[in-house]
């Protein structure tokens, strides 16, 4: 199967696929825990996400918005 291209945005300098991902994707891309995520929507915190499909509605975040969630969470040491 063909890799179909996907397209490549910015975040702060870095290029990011723009694809939206699943909760154990972005819990890997995060190094948090799927149920942290479960917890912050809950609490209306977090990665910004959305809701795709039927019943179950499964839940998507977009790649650029994980990148950007954590890099405005960013720690620099310099000048410590």
């Amino acid at each position: 199967m063909e890799k179909k291209d996907v397209p490549i945005v910015q975040v702060f300098g870095v290029n990011v696929e723009a694809v939206y991902d699943d909760e154990k994707t972005t819990a890997a891309i995060t190094g948090d825990a799927v149920q942290t995520l479960r917890n912050n929507r809950f609490l209306g915190q977090g990665i910004p996400y959305c809701k795709v499909g039927g019943k179950g509605r499964s839940v998507r975040y977009f790649r650029p918005d994980t990148y950007r969630y954590m890099h405005e969470r960013r720690i620099s040491t310099e000048g410590r």
